[in-house]
């Protein structure tokens, strides 16, 4: 029993430490080595190649501030689509005004659905002597001024499924919100190059703005529908079926974030069982692919780790009570220092990530968000465990017997 829970304390302290030296090394390595192979030469491509759709579900707050980005990338109304998942309040009559493409479904059916109807639509419209591409860019998101020309850069010498572009925070309101700028603009940018040096491809495009090549699409019949995040399964079966994904750190979308508790740890539960729903459904599948090995095996340590984490914190509060109750205070205190340093650890290492993905993306310019590292490392480190435990079942339920209707809620928001 003690040798399991001593096994345990080594996982609990080492992980954190170990995933945050791996990505510095391969963000490292990006810059040295690999940063020159993601340099591409800026083009004029024709923009009749691409389609932009945006999904939308009672997004009347946000859609037209959508809509007016992607017009400035140059793109014609007749290639924006606004696919409408049967809202209910002024989205559609939003979308129409602005005269691009309005298509509304019958039935909320989900993002994944969508994309796929628009897939078909893109098929009939777009010129079969072109390469076609679907821009596929969330209802509360910003695009920067030629983030579609440069995206289209990212195409060239890959074998690229798709090329995410690089997420910021737009509505800094509060405290939440701007630790998310710590956790988007930094950590995940910090992944995604790590990954992309590393292993050639990414384990999840971004949701919000991705530039698709609508061939890799296809051939992959689309989108899952059945599953949390389509954004992490697509990226799976690009791989699986020899595409890589593509991360352009200089293409920046500026997105809303959650800056409720509520909303947010709504949205993280939604990503944890996703990431579990593509660790099981590649499987078996993957055996023989070295990328995907190294993909689901990250994240078969994210799940062990979420579930070692529970059972100290368990082992923990009771010991911490019994020693307390026997009045033993000289092992109350040993145990209490044990915990602290662990603690400790862990903290001093996600700051020091942190600080080197601050210093690096963007050059640099998000520093003074630096001071709410120690709100999001407390966040994480909490409601990333608790989300995967918690839908671990659900999402074996998902894979397994099928139990995921795909259809979406939109939460609040607050710009207008």
């Amino acid at each position: 029993m003690l040798l399991t829970i001593e096994i345990i304390l080594i996982l609990l302290a080492i992980y954190p430490v170990l995933g945050a030296l791996k990505w510095s090394c391969g963000l490292l390595f990006y810059l040295i080595l690999s940063k020159r192979n993601h340099e591409f030469p800026k083009q004029n491509h024709d923009l009749d190649e691409v389609f932009a759709v945006i999904p939308a579900y009672n997004e009347e707050k946000t859609l037209l501030t959508t809509i007016q980005s992607v017009k400035n990338q140059g793109l014609d109304n007749d290639h924006i689509m606004v696919i409408d998942d049967n809202s209910n309040d002024e989205t559609v009559k939003i979308a129409t005004m602005a005269g691009v493409r309005v298509y509304t479904k019958n039935e909320n059916k989900g993002k994944a659905d969508s994309l796929n109807y628009a897939i078909k639509l893109i098929d009939e419209l777009a010129d079969p002597n072109k390469t076609a591409y679907l821009l596929s860019i969330d209802a509360d998101t910003i695009l920067q001024a030629n983030g579609v020309q440069r995206l289209l850069d990212y195409f060239y010498g890959h074998n690229y499924g798709g090329v995410t572009a690089n997420m910021d925070v737009a509505n800094r309101e509060n405290a939440l919100a701007k630790s998310q700028v710590v956790e988007f603009s930094s950590i995940v940018g910090i992944i995604k190059r790590a990954q992309v040096a590393m292993t050639g491809t990414m384990y999840a495009y971004s949701g919000a703005t991705t530039l698709y090549a609508m061939a890799a699409l296809k051939e992959v019949g689309g989108f899952r529908e059945d599953r949390a995040t389509e954004d992490i399964s697509i990226a799976f079966d690009h791989s699986l079926n020899g595409y890589d994904a593509g991360f352009a750190p200089d293409v920046k979308f500026y997105m809303n974030v959650p800056t409720t508790l509520r909303d947010l740890y709504r949205q993280r539960k939604r990503w944890a069982k996703g990431g579990i729903e593509v660790l099981f459904t590649n499987l078996l599948t993957s055996l023989k692919r070295p990328k995907i090995i190294m993909m689901l095996f990250d994240q078969f340590l994210t799940i062990a780790w979420s579930f070692s984490w529970l059972i100290m914190s368990i082992y923990l509060a009771y010991r911490l009570l019994t020693e307390f109750l026997s009045g033993d205070f000289y092992a109350l205190g040993g145990t209490i220092g044990i915990s602290l340093i662990v603690m400790t650890l862990q903290i001093v290492v996600g700051t020091v990530q942190i600080f080197i993905a601050l210093l690096v993306d963007d050059n640099g310019s998000k520093m003074d968000y630096f001071m709410f590292a120690p709100l999001y490392l407390l966040f994480y480190w909490i409601v990333n465990p608790l989300t995967i435990i918690t839908q671990f079942v659900p999402a074996l339920l998902s894979v397994y017997a099928g139990m995921d209707k795909g259809t979406w809620q939109s939460r609040e928001r607050s710009v207008d």
